[in-house]
């Protein structure tokens, strides 16, 4: 049975390695409650940075998310940087530095509601209001705008 109730996981310095958070990362990828997670400082390196992308393309739960302090490559960066890519609903992400660029814009784009994109039964109405409210983040709006060009169009 699903954990339903706890909503923060906090796991830092306990060296758990790719072993114990590739089993982690197995546990959260249907789990729905868990809103925040800190994971860091457990000697993770690529094998469990690879769980964690998947992770990330599967759970619908995670806000927030701390993964830093670890021992990943650039395996494992890329993939979770791909999990990053498909995950809608990731509002907040503190990986690694050099992943800033990646993680502050998926993160901007779950924030601006890159999640109705999927929803097809979203109103232009609403629509109107999502970019008014995204209208001074350019990124933001080309991202809307290469995805849903019919917004665009008259």
């Amino acid at each position: 049975p699903l954990n339903n109730t706890l909503k923060i996981m906090i796991l830092y310095g306990n060296s758990i390695g790719d072993d114990g958070i590739t089993s982690i990362a197995k546990g959260l990828e249907r789990n729905g409650s868990i809103q925040t997670v800190f994971i860091y400082g457990n000697r993770i390196g690529d094998i469990g940075a690879t769980a964690i992308g998947r992770m990330l393309k599967i759970n619908k739960g995670i806000r927030s998310l701390n993964l830093t302090k670890d021992l990943m490559g650039e395996l494992g960066k890329k993939e979770i940087v791909e999990g990053l890519r498909h995950n809608f609903h990731l509002q907040y992400c503190d990986i690694d530095p050099s992943l800033q660029n990646h993680t502050d814009y998926y993160s901007k784009l779950n924030r601006g509601g890159r999640r109705l994109l999927r929803d097809h039964g979203v109103s232009n109405s609403l629509w109107a209001n999502i970019l008014g409210k995204n209208s001074h983040e350019v990124d933001l709006l080309h991202y809307f705008v290469q995805a849903k060009p019919e917004l665009f169009m008259r």
